[in-house]
């Protein structure tokens, strides 16, 4: 029996183990962090830049690509990008991380239809299904022309977000737009996200916002005009993607790119700035009393020394997206103007605004007179001429109306 003792602890060692490795086996793992963002890996986060280009902008689609693809060797191991992109050649999902080249994973037999909120609504849960993350930017690319709604009825030129002419090989601006409440509506739908970039004109505008403040942190957009060039995505990437977002930081970048003059035009500069939306509703409630007092008995007020960010001679087609804090700051009391601007610090708290920025409608730069007293975010001004094109009746659908209490003062 002794001569079996040290078989007999062989033994007892090797069954404890076991039983170790069987209770190892049942214990959840840690997660990980995969080192590729293949389908079903859940990385830190996902960029979804959202590609509405089957218009006048399809030319510059491939451009930015290039752009992305060099950008990716500058983001974290644990994000990927994925691309959704409608031009004037395909229909087609791209996916690329750090140590996996952005590539096409698929090419649509169809056409799609990338302002259709169904199409867009299917598109962006099929991406956040097949390549989940724990937090989620989203950028929109296209043309865009604010919260103004389109209505092909009343002839008017106009988009709102995206413009897709449904037709492959076309690039024209002739299709169906998005409009701001269904925008707002379809991504409601989806997971929150961390941000909202708008590579798009005229976004930046307090309507738009305040409708996105439950789906996103951040709204980072342009008032104004924007390079059909758009963002220098290979200096942006890496704070988009980082984990926290760096939004601050990639404004700058975007800001820097055109100011030092590395954009397409000599004179291109860049009218930026990001929106803090959990502080909008404060902003809502600060801006009310000076709506009552500014527009009281459905007043016409005085923008001609306001700063706008389209020119008077697009009237036709666009509102002239006065400057929100310059409209304040020029018709309200200073006791009562300060007040309020320490909301709208709290719900803009970063802005850049270059002296000059371009238009489409000039061969010369249109200009801002006094950045120091403006706040990079429009609002709408009604008038009876904005009424007459049944503007101020579309205005009123938006939940900006509302909660300023603009009803109340007969507009």
């Amino acid at each position: 029996m002794q001569h079996l003792k040290p078989y007999l602890i062989i033994i007892c060692v090797c069954a404890t183990a076991l039983l170790s490795l069987a209770a190892c086996h049942h214990e959840s793992p840690e997660p990980r962090l995969p080192d590729v963002g293949s389908p079903g890996d859940t990385l830190l986060s996902t960029l979804i830049v959202y590609v509405a280009g089957e218009n006048t902008l399809s030319s510059f689609v491939a451009n930015d690509s290039v752009e992305i693809a060099k950008g990716l060797a500058n983001v974290g191991d644990s994000c990927r990008v994925v691309v959704i992109i409608d031009d004037a050649k395909s229909s087609r999902l791209c996916v690329g991380t750090r140590k996996t080249p952005l590539q096409t994973v698929r090419t649509y037999p169809g056409n799609l239809t990338m302002t259709d909120s169904l199409t867009m609504l299917t598109q962006l849960q099929d991406v956040m299904s097949n390549y989940p993350a724990r937090s989620y930017g989203l950028t929109l690319w296209s043309h865009a022309t604010g919260w103004v709604f389109q209505n092909q009825a009343q002839k008017v030129r106009r988009r709102t977000f995206g413009v897709d002419s449904g037709l492959r090989g076309s690039a024209d601006n002739t299709g169906p737009q998005m409009n701001i409440p269904t925008l707002r509506h379809v991504l409601e739908q989806l997971p929150h996200f961390d941000f909202i970039f708008f590579d798009a004109c005229f976004m930046q505008c307090v309507e738009v916002a305040y409708e996105l403040r439950h789906v996103a942190d951040y709204i980072l957009a342009s008032p104004a005009e924007i390079p059909g060039h758009g963002a220098p995505y290979y200096l942006l990437l890496k704070h988009l993607c980082a984990s926290p977002v760096e939004i601050q930081q990639a404004l700058d970048a975007y800001a820097d790119y055109y100011e030092s003059g590395s954009g397409s035009f000599s004179y291109a500069g860049a009218e930026l700035s990001l929106v803090r939306t959990d502080a909008l509703e404060e902003l809502a409630a600060q801006t009310r009393p000076l709506v009552q007092k500014l527009f009281a008995d459905k007043a016409e007020v005085d923008c001609r020394k306001v700063q706008s960010f389209a020119p008077s001679t697009r009237k036709m087609s666009f509102t002239l997206c006065y400057d929100m804090r310059n409209l304040f700051i020029q018709n309200i009391p200073s006791e009562d103007f300060a007040v309020w601007d320490q909301a709208f610090a709290a719900a803009v708290p970063h802005v850049r605004l270059s002296p000059y920025w371009t238009s489409a409608a000039f061969t010369h730069p249109m200009s801002v007179a006094d950045p120091a007293s403006c706040g990079g975010v429009t609002m709408f001004v009604p008038d009876a001429e904005y009424e007459q094109k049944g503007w101020v009746d579309d205005y009123h659908r938006l939940e900006w109306y509302t909660a300023v209490g603009m009803s109340r003062t007969g507009w």
